[in-house]
């Protein structure tokens, strides 16, 4: 019975500092050097095994549950930002002379081409 809570504990451990490590946060943070102190118990080959993939196998499938969250939470987001603003009032070109000149005025000038 204490060695299989000593392989529980030790497995805990280490499926937590797998997760932080791939979720990008510093697992030192959380454990310490005391957490992993009962994994000398498991010196055979058989017993690391069992560790490594237990270890694997639960924190891939909690990976998958957040890459899974993630992903339904970003596409979420890109449904709620698919609204069309409203489109910019068109712009026209503004004159930039009076408006009270007449258009044949000397302002315009009288210059014509001279055909040949």
């Amino acid at each position: 019975d204490n060695l299989t809570l000593q392989f529980r504990t030790v497995l805990g451990n280490s499926v937590a500092a797998m997760l932080l490590a791939r979720c990008g946060v510093d697992p030192t943070g959380y454990l310490e050097d005391e957490d992993f102190q009962e994994i000398g118990n498991f010196n055979t080959p058989e017993t690391r095994n069992a560790l490594g993939v237990a270890t694997g196998d639960i924190a891939r499938m909690c990976l998958d549950e957040i890459a899974r969250t993630v992903l339904s939470l970003e596409r979420q987001g890109q449904k709620e930002n698919r609204t069309l603003a409203n489109p910019p009032a068109k712009q026209y070109a503004e004159a930039n002379e009076p408006e009270n000149l007449p258009e044949r005025s000397q302002h315009h000038g009288s210059d014509l081409h001279q055909c040949q």
